[in-house]
């Protein structure tokens, strides 16, 4: 079933397009994601939509994919789909472009592009156990970092009660370069008066129940990290408060 999850990892590799991480749930995906999911093609999933093509399940419309994250998607197991624009553009697809969605949600990778010219998306997502392991592509890599970055800061504000300010979109490159080299973090981390969180970078993840079994051991080794500090109503760094 669904839980929170505090112990994250991300992995980015900005040339092609492919974010894999854990600790982000559906239901999280949609909450903080900072473009509007719509309309879903159902690669992979136990759910039934509101309409039907060549095989495929639809969704469409926004209120239609929130009562789909309002399910057990943990249940799902392997948990994939696809967002297009246009209603009615999926019955215009052909048979090599059925069977790339097809080969996407079978090997969790894209048999060409990730991108479909006639669907116009902007993502392709490939889970499994739902919040353990996500492989993303995303046609803009901020839209990427700003959905850790959201989580952040809600979970802040949740525990904490705190309204602090989305973190700048200078501090996200910086991040969303160190995801490129493997990070993690722990949101148990960040306590009432040390708003702090530490980004260990830990390079590329093979086995993510290894790395959540292990988590605390790998955080003590000797990795490099960045703190992300939250002081006087902005986001900073230790980089930058070492400088001062």
């Amino acid at each position: 079933m669904e839980k929170e999850r505090k112990e994250l990892y991300f992995k980015a590799d900005l040339q092609t397009k492919e974010f894999i991480y854990s600790g982000i749930t559906f239901k999280e995906f949609l909450k903080y994601s900072s473009f509007v999911i719509e309309n879903i093609i159902l690669l992979k999933a136990n759910y039934v939509g509101d309409k039907y093509e060549y095989g495929f399940d639809l969704l469409e419309g926004r209120k239609s994919v929130e009562m789909l994250a309002k399910e057990n998607v943990y249940s799902y197991g392997d948990f994939c789909f696809v967002d297009y624009e246009t209603s009615g553009i999926v019955a215009q697809l052909n048979d090599e472009e059925i069977a790339q969605l097809l080969f996407a949600a079978h090997m969790f990778r894209p048999l060409k592009s990730m991108f479909f010219e006639k669907l116009n998306n902007q993502f392709l997502y490939l889970a499994h156990d739902d919040g353990l392991f996500c492989k993303l592509y995303l046609r803009n890599e901020i839209d990427f970092v700003t959905i850790l970055c959201n989580k952040i800061t809600d979970y802040v504000h949740q525990k904490y009660k705190i309204n602090c300010l989305d973190i700048p979109e200078t501090l996200k490159r910086i991040i969303l370069n160190m995801a490129t080299k493997g990070i993690c973090l722990d949101l148990e981390e960040i306590k009432k008066n040390n708003f702090v969180v530490r980004f260990y970078i830990i390079g590329e993840v093979s086995n993510i129940d290894d790395l959540l079994n292990n988590f605390q051991t790998i955080k003590n080794k000797d990795v490099e990290w960045m703190d992300l500090i939250y002081q006087d109503g902005r986001w900073i760094t230790n980089q930058e408060i070492e400088c001062l």
